[in-house]
């Protein structure tokens, strides 16, 4: 009878609160307060002390043997799952599902976590641990109901707290992550990874100003001096204070000269500038520094690098001239369907890469213009195969809806993206398209985009050649060949 009144407020504690559901609400609240007024509960309370003290004395342990790695680590590893079999507390379940996890052997740890609180309902330190393994895995709407059942128990659980506001940003719900964050830096003022947090959060959403303010904060309590002064310049710029952005970037790069984002994101403010000649400067550095499998277009720049040396050292403003930024605002709010066509053009031929680019060219995906769409989805494409993440799965699922679109362009510019994803989940929603797509084009690149994903190059024709007969007895044969091979493919359908 105790473990199923537990089940109902933990059920209950994870009902959302709806505006007209007061009800439900004070239901709620009357389940916890009986629960946490529960003989038991409170004897767990006496419990959590000691809990804590042998949790916080392995955490560094755990941290340095996972660094280290080695036969030493498998064998402490061993150890901690034989002393949590053995003893069985819900302390020694979370250590062994804590390194275990550490060590990315999720499915183990997720074992662990889950026997810690079968063994004490009221162990928090284990939906904590619920939380971050699902948090790894990119779940993030179970990792925050853990993280707020762990919160339920033990509100003062800074840790629990932490981790539902970041699941909350991945969620998109910001304003309840930036309450979250607020009430943990009030709690903790010197702590600096909520502070951290919540200025990246503001730079995600664009509100730089905030930003700004909630960096200069964390300046003051932070060691990695270098890598606020990154954030702060990345910010001063998108606010116009150019002389503190090119400022911070020079003292930035006079430290780390091979740094070649700083080196890329100061050449971009000095051309804005028109200070071509430096900006160049700034270019060939970042050039010098590129890592392999960096996200830009080497020879792009090389060529944009020649063409500011070419010109005069420094330009002459003109009236009209936009930044990357206006053209990227141009592209996302323009009224006029001309004007977004050109920054889309613009843009697409950017030789440098940001997550502001490649959140606005995701966004033109839902243009209402079939021009700007089919730019940004061969944009998309381009970059996404430049990254060698053709098989990711959101990009997927991004493209997979594309080939429904109204325009025949977008629909075998997706298809022709998919058709480069090298991973069998690109297939099922290929199929799909070819059993209703009527567009000779479209059905050639559909046709060509399966041939390479599945090798299976059946009858490969040019558009010119296909008539409606030709279309019918080529899913009929495609029907037929995936029918007989469906078995590695069937589980990506419908996702």
């Amino acid at each position: 009878m105790r473990s199923l009144f537990v089940s109902f407020a933990v059920v209950l504690a994870l009902l959302p609160g709806l505006p007209g559901q007061g009800a439900a609400e004070r239901a709620r609240e009357e389940a916890l307060s009986a629960f946490k007024g529960d003989q038991e509960y409170k004897e767990a309370q006496r419990r959590w002390p000691e809990y804590e003290r042998i949790i916080n004395s392995e955490i560094t342990k755990q941290d340095k043997l996972v660094s280290a790695g080695g036969k030493k680590l498998d064998q402490q590893i061993a150890q901690y799952e034989l002393r949590a079999e053995i003893e069985g507390t819900p302390v020694n379940h979370y250590l062994a599902g804590r390194i275990l996890g550490l060590a990315e052997r999720f499915e183990q740890a997720r074992l662990f976590f889950e026997r810690s609180i079968k063994v004490d309902p009221y162990f928090y330190w284990g939906h904590h641990g619920m939380g971050a393994y699902f948090a790894r895995r990119e779940m993030h709407e179970p990792a925050a109901k853990h993280y707020q059942q762990a919160l339920e128990l033990n509100p003062t659980f800074a840790k629990a707290r932490f981790g539902l506001a970041l699941c909350c940003i991945r969620m998109r719900k910001h304003l309840r992550a930036e309450a979250l964050l607020q009430e943990i830096i009030a709690d903790a003022p010197d702590d600096v990874q909520p502070r951290l947090a919540l200025a990246q959060m503001y730079i995600q959403t664009s509100r730089h100003s905030e930003a700004i303010n909630a960096l200069l904060e964390l300046k003051q309590r932070s060691t990695d001096t270098a890598n606020v002064d990154r954030l702060l310049a990345f910010c001063y710029g998108r606010v116009d204070q150019l002389e503190k952005a090119t400022a911070l970037y020079g003292a930035i790069l006079q430290e780390d000269p091979k740094d070649w984002r700083s080196a890329m994101e100061l050449a971009k403010l000095l051309m804005r500038d028109g200070q071509n000649h430096a900006a160049a400067e700034r270019f060939q550095q970042a050039l010098d520094s590129l890592p392999l499998g960096a996200r830009v277009d080497r020879e792009q720049m090389e060529g944009l690098v020649a063409e500011l040396r070419a010109g005069p050292a420094k330009a002459v403003k003109r009236e009209g001239v936009q930044s990357p930024e206006q053209w990227l605002e141009i592209l996302l709010n323009s009224v006029e369907p001309e004007r977004r066509r050109r920054a889309a053009l613009i843009l697409s031929a950017s030789p440098v890469r940001h997550a502001e680019l490649d959140k606005g060219f995701l966004r033109a995906l839902r243009d209402g213009d079939s021009f700007v769409r089919t730019i940004a989805v061969r944009t998309v494409g381009r970059w996404w195969g430049e990254a060698e993440q053709l098989d990711d799965e959101r990009l997927v699922k991004i493209m997979s809806l594309l080939l429904d679109d109204r325009s025949e362009t977008v629909r075998a510019s997706a298809a022709a993206t998919l058709g480069r994803a090298d991973h069998p989940r690109a297939v099922p929603p290929l199929m799909g398209r070819l059993e209703k797509e009527d567009d000779p084009y479209v059905f050639h690149q559909i046709h060509r985009g399966l041939n390479r994903l599945t090798f299976a190059y059946i009858s490969v024709v040019m558009e010119d050649d296909l008539k409606a007969d030709d279309l019918t007895a080529l899913r009929r044969d495609w029907r037929a060949w995936y029918d007989a091979n469906s078995s590695s493919y069937r589980k990506y359908e419908g996702r």
